[in-house]
């Protein structure tokens, strides 16, 4: 599983060379690092979805869910 993981990691990285401004690659790279306990960095991909994007609903939802659900993440904010 572990190896899956990391893997997919890589890949969504990958793509992100390509196009940073890839959303999806962001957001699933961002519950890749979550799932491999990366938080922060999870935090952080999504923190760039909302600035290419403020609108998008499922960052927005992913983002609230996470920084509510981590006490580590509480003084996680979006700054534009």
């Amino acid at each position: 599983m572990q190896g899956d993981l990391d893997l997919a990691i890589h890949h969504y990285r990958q793509a992100l060379t390509s196009d940073k401004h890839n959303l999806n690659a962001h957001l699933n790279l961002a519950v890749a690092l979550k799932t491999s306990g990366n938080l922060k960095q999870a935090l952080d991909h999504i923190k760039t979805v909302l600035t290419l994007n403020p609108g998008h609903r499922k960052a927005n939802e992913m983002f609230l869910r996470w920084k509510h659900s981590n006490p580590a993440a509480q003084s996680t904010d979006l700054n534009f």
